[in-house]
């Protein structure tokens, strides 16, 4: 069935797909918490299918821009170990349209043992869809949320007049086969231990896992069941990476010099202004390309402090002897996180300050432009208060001016 992309007018051709049942209620956990509802059939070609597909592919190319590869294939309960397993019992190493059925149960299959383990995961409908697009196969895996209007019929297809348009996909993965297929033989050769170190080409391997993140986040137990290289919003590496990052400045600045508190903050705001850049554009944070330079620049600019022929422990070593064998050179920074240490420090005029984290900022403050003619613009910022800061404001400041305005609907 061949299909035509609406949104950048690109065909879709759509080999096969099946929409499965996981049911799971929250803080629920064990064997007997996920129940799996396996369709026995693929969902027959016509127009809501095609339309489903179409607003599949293109929230995975435009819901977010995380991309990863797999962290593994012979981890157990994956569906990169599926996968693998499938292609290597076929001399084709390929997606068979014959046996996709029974490929998307065992997906399926793996992702129940994942979720099972979860106590906060909810269930949904599992859609897997195998499609071609610009001469390219993909495979896609995602959960939709039940309550979103999006509805199937006890077969497993969906019902006409369903609210396909806003179902709520909660998060996706979408998978490049060909480039997992490079991935995956390239690995096994280096696992057989017949890699050539001249010809070695695994490190030019691109992303080929490509995340659709509604709400900003994607399950923990779903980036366990690809599983992904990268972890995604990874809230714990973000602790952790920042945490190291205040013990090892406090390790490498001398006790002894005066400005070491000013130094160690300017720093980490420098960090921390980074990561939160990161967050804003969905990129992750490469501690080797992205933080270590920061520190060289530390060193260069005080050359008093870090003599060129002093050996300064690198940021990694640093980490190792502490004790982080969790240590991630290259994540997802989460936002709430670097919110809660990045300082922001508004500037109003000559004499008035605000600061605060940014976190905080963001919460309490918001830029305001009024205007009745388009040459006549007038620009505020606007500061949230509660009852009582608004009455300690007030009782604090005899003479402050308080304008009263009633906001009409229009």
């Amino acid at each position: 069935m061949v299909r035509e992309d609406i949104h950048n007018m690109t065909t879709i051709s759509i080999h096969a797909a099946v929409i499965h049942d996981l049911q799971k209620k929250r803080h629920t956990q064990g064997d007997e918490s996920v129940v799996l509802v396996e369709r026995q059939s693929l969902h027959e070609s016509n127009a809501l299918l095609d339309k489903f597909a179409e607003k599949v592919d293109y929230d995975s190319r435009n819901a977010s821009r995380v991309t990863s590869t797999c962290g593994s294939f012979t981890r157990e309960n994956t569906l990169s170990k599926v996968i693998a397993t499938h292609y290597m019992s076929n001399s084709s190493q390929n997606i068979e349209a014959d046996d996709f059925l029974e490929l998307s149960k065992e997906i399926v299959r793996a992702l129940k043992k994942q979720m099972q383990d979860e106590m906060m995961a909810t269930g949904g409908y599992i859609p897997v869809l195998w499609y071609r697009r610009d001469n390219k196969d993909y495979l896609v895996i995602g959960l939709v949320n039940p309550s979103s209007g999006f509805t199937l019929d006890p077969t497993g297809a969906i019902i006409p007049n369903t609210n396909i348009d806003n179902a709520s996909l909660r998060f996706s993965v979408s998978i490049e086969l060909a480039v997992f297929n490079q991935h995956l033989n390239e690995d096994s050769v280096v696992q057989d231990g017949n890699s050539d170190e001249d010809n070695d080409t695994t490190n030019q391997i691109s992303n080929y896992v490509r995340w659709t993140r509604k709400k900003g986040f994607v399950a923990q137990y779903f980036q366990s069941f690809v599983p992904t290289a990268i972890p995604l919003n990874d809230g714990a590496t973000t602790k952790e990476v920042i945490k190291y990052i205040g013990k090892y400045l406090d390790h490498i600045i001398p006790e002894t010099y005066e400005g070491r508190k000013k130094l160690r903050y300017s720093t980490e705001q420098q960090i921390y202004g980074l990561m939160s850049q990161k967050c804003r554009s969905e990129e992750t944070v490469n501690v080797e390309e992205d933080i270590l330079p920061i520190f060289d620049a530390l060193r260069v600019s005080n050359p008093e402090l870090f003599p060129q022929d002093q050996d300064i422990i690198t940021f990694g070593d640093y980490c190792e002897n502490e004790g982080y064998t969790d240590y991630n050179s290259i994540f997802n920074p989460k936002q709430s996180t670097v919110d809660k240490k990045l300082k922001v420090d508004i500037q109003v005029g000559e004499s008035i300050s605000i600061k605060g984290t940014k976190r905080d900022i963001d919460k309490a403050t918001s830029l305001v432009v009024e205007s009745q003619q388009v040459n006549d613009k007038h620009y505020k910022l606007m500061i949230k208060l509660t009852e009582e800061e608004y009455e300690d404001i007030k009782r604090n400041n005899i003479g402050i001016k308080i304008e009263n305005k009633v906001i009409q609907d229009e």
